[in-house]
């Protein structure tokens, strides 16, 4: 047979035989890479001098080449290209070697017939025998040293012709899945094959590929069935650091792209209607689970005695380490991973945040979309792609929400009884009675109307003039939880080397005074009002639902841990040289010594090498979860009253629920000045103004934290920085010896107009020097 088909009747035999897809894929081919043969003489191929089409031009050709009935080139009849083959990195040598004459058709030909046919890219790479076990191959059997390897050996050809034939090979690839997506044809494993060496190529970041290629086999990765998803995590999992990291920057690169060029930018359309951009979060997510599962989990220390018994926060099933259930069980159920565990991501947890898109949210649309529960996309439940200050707004409108849905219902409520009882929970205290009035309020509250707490707070200092408007309740905050916090009380006790406190588990008070404890802590979140207090990290994990493990001894109780790591590295004999037993003492209130056993008999039973495991987890299990179960039980009680119906859980991981309720502890002026309005005549190039700003850029951190406080009423930064304040200088008056005041409940500091830099920081200086309970209005 002629290697070409030239006569009229041998091109309409010939089209009549093949199937239109096929004739589709045949035609693209001839215009875009050519058939590859070395004397094609025809016009509509690429091998026979037809200048090479861009896929879209391309795709329209194909089309018209039917109708006409174009010549069809045959596939290449040399020896070496002369059959379907499956890709290796030893046969693209072979053909680069056969191309030495500079005539890089057949490699072309032979890449854009693989890179298009889902079975020969299932095919290729396989790896069959030496699979090292937890290996990448033992997931998937691809060699992945030689995927990479292929593709060095293709970049060091520096053809842009081999680009665009595997670009257009993965547009093809893309449509044969959706094809196969539409007919419900069963997926497998192998399937998979053609998706890890899309994602192995190191030019995936590359421009060429965000138009068509990227976007298409991302439709299709996302829509891979949940078991192959997790399948994919694991296998991905098993990748270095710095190979997975180069995957999520493809995604991360083509979000920001879309949102600096895409329909975000041209006619402000939101990002949550961005297919290309959310297909990107989806795919992320599964990059997520497996940095989590490729990363560094907590100690598994053996229980070897029966009479262990898992803690009340054990019990308790893991919030997933804030993701919403409803979205995430079913990849997060087949993959059966514990995120609590993983102490130490394989990426860490910065780097899947994309700041262009944090920017480019707007965050009360997608709470809307989130809390309506509609087939429209929120990034809300996937919060690991947010930042905490864009989780914390979240949380603002979801507070806010709910603050005014209690407001109706108790309108409602009233209307229908004859009488309108307050829509918002008011505290009225004393001063010299500031703990025993809040708590007696507080349990009032608790007893008759616990719904109340879900309602806006407000406090009001008896005998006191002046409407809450965030700053009295401020100054509330601060001045009972450095009573609730002093020693005297008995409730903490101060760790001298953290500086932190943990529930003084021979404490005297009833469990329902931590409960209520656990109130305010939660109304104080409710309300947007950062604490000044200081737990270890491993209280906020216990918040989240879980429980405190060996690991979280490091934070809490330094020398503890030190202490049984060096019992659980010994190498002599522990039995002899330590002789320690299952008995532990601590000290109570008064300063008496307490023992108490970790088991049963445990005075009796000696520590050794082969049970100290055993020791140690039930030593730090006691430590963080036994002795203050009763105190902590009672805390956490308090706090999900005010926090049950919250997104809190669902988004917040615990290192950023500590921030949201502590606040940072970076103090960035600089943000501080660039943020701060002014009022009154003032500006930024007024010369008080810039006196001002040289004095509290000279000031050290203690006082910095002082002007705070008497500015805003708390010197916490809130989360996402200084700028966040929005602080708002305004004239009070030309020159003169008073002092600057503040409105604290509007970050409003009122500041004369001071002749001089030396005055101004006198007169400054005195005033945030002597803010407690001064210049507050």
């Amino acid at each position: 047979m002629s290697s070409e088909i030239t006569s009229s009747k041998d091109v309409k035999d010939s089209i009549r035989r093949i199937s239109p897809e096929l004739l589709i894929k045949k035609y693209f081919q001839q215009l875009t890479s050519g058939c590859g043969r070395k004397s094609c003489s025809n016009k509509k191929c690429v091998s026979g001098g037809f200048v090479a089409m861009n896929c879209e031009e391309a795709a329209v050709m194909a089309l018209k080449c039917i109708i006409e009935k174009a010549q069809i080139c045959e596939d290449q009849a040399d020896p070496i290209t002369s059959s379907d083959q499956v890709l290796s990195y030893s046969y693209i040598k072979k053909l680069i070697e056969f191309c030495d004459n500079g005539n890089f058709l057949p490699l072309l030909h032979i890449l854009g017939k693989a890179f298009s046919s889902p079975d020969l890219m299932n095919k290729s790479f396989i790896v069959t025998k030496n699979i090292i076990p937890n290996s990448p191959e033992s997931i998937i059997p691809l060699d992945y040293n030689e995927v990479i390897d292929f593709y060095n050996l293709l970049l060091q050809l520096e053809l842009e012709s081999i680009e665009n034939v595997i670009i257009n090979g993965i547009i093809a690839l893309a449509s044969s899945f959706e094809i196969k997506l539409k007919t419900n044809t069963l997926f497998d494993k192998t399937d998979l094959n053609q998706f890890v060496i899309i994602l192995l190529n190191p030019n995936l970041h590359s421009p060429e590929y965000f138009e068509c290629a990227l976007p298409n086999i991302l439709q299709a990765l996302v829509s891979l069935p949940v078991n192959l998803q997790a399948i994919l995590a694991n296998y991905l999992s098993k990748l270095s650091s710095s190979s997975l990291k180069k995957i999520l920057d493809v995604f991360q690169q083509l979000i920001t792209v879309r949102i600096l060029t895409g329909p975000h930018a041209t006619n402000g359309t939101y990002v949550n209607d961005d297919i290309n951009i959310t297909n990107s979060i989806k795919m992320i997510k599964i990059i997520y689970y497996a940095s989590i599962l490729g990363g560094d989990m907590e100690k598994t220390l053996k229980y070897s005695h029966s009479a262990v018994k898992k803690s009340s926060q054990d019990i308790v099933e893991p919030s997933r380490a804030g993701l919403p259930k409803d979205t995430f069980v079913m990849l997060e159920d087949v993959l059966e991973v514990d995120l609590s565990r993983c102490r130490k991501p394989l990426i860490p947890y910065d780097d899947f945040i994309n700041d262009c898109l944090n920017d480019a949210i707007e965050m009360s649309v997608d709470y809307s979309n989130f809390k309506n529960g509609s087939d429209k996309f929120s990034f809300l439940h996937f919060p690991f792609v947010l930042k905490t200050s864009t989780k914390t707004l979240g949380l603002f409108y979801d507070n806010r929400v709910r603050m005014y849905s209690e407001r109706r219902i108790t309108l409602l409520t009233g209307l229908l009884q004859g009488h309108i009882p307050s829509p918002y929970l008011k505290l009225v205290v004393r001063r010299d009675h500031l703990i025993q009035d809040s708590l007696v309020g507080l349990e009032m509250v608790a007893q008759d109307e616990p719904e109340d707490f879900k309602k806006q707070f407000f406090v009001e200092f008896e005998g006191e003039q002046g409407i809450d408007e965030g700053g009295v309740s401020k100054e509330f905050f601060q001045l009972i939880i450095e009573e609730l916090f002093n020693p005297d009380f008995g409730m903490f006790t101060l760790n001298e080397t953290t500086r932190t406190y943990w529930f003084h588990p021979t404490s005297f008070e009833a469990a329902s005074q931590f409960m209520l404890i656990g109130v305010l802590f939660g109304i104080a979140i409710y309300n947007s009002i950062i604490l000044d207090v200081r737990f270890p990290a491993v209280l906020y994990r216990k918040l989240l639902g879980y429980s405190g493990k060996f690991e979280d001894l490091s934070s809490s109780h330094p020398e503890i841990f030190f202490s049984l790591n060096q019992l659980l590295s010994y190498n002599g004999n522990i039995k002899e040289d330590i002789m320690a037993s299952f008995q532990i003492s601590y000290s109570d209130m008064f300063g008496s010594t307490v023992s108490h056993e970790l088991i049963e008999g445990g005075k009796d039973i000696e520590v050794t090498n082969q049970n100290r495991e055993e020791y140690a987890a039930l030593y730090a299990d006691f430590i963080l979860n036994t002795s203050v179960k009763q105190q902590f039980d009672a805390f956490k009680k308090g706090f999900d009253i005010v926090t049950s119906h919250s997104i809190l859980k669902k988004i917040f991981r615990p290192d950023e629920l500590e921030l949201l309720v502590c606040g940072s502890q970076i103090y960035d002026i600089n943000e501080l000045e660039n943020a701060t309005e002014y009022d009154g005549g003032y500006s930024k190039d007024t010369p008080v103004i810039r006196y001002f700003w040289q004095v509290i850029h000279e000031m050290s951190s203690d006082q910095a934290k002082q002007f705070l406080n008497f500015t805003t009423g708390s010197d916490r930064v809130p989360v996402g920085g200084l700028s966040k304040l929005k602080l708002i200088i305004a004239k009070n008056g030309e020159d003169s010896d008073r002092l600057p005041t503040a409105h604290t409940c509007f970050n409003v500091l009122l500041l004369p107009k001071y002749s001089s830099i030396d005055k101004l920081r006198e007169r400054l200086l005195k005033a945030i020097s002597n803010a407690k309970g001064f210049g507050l209005m």
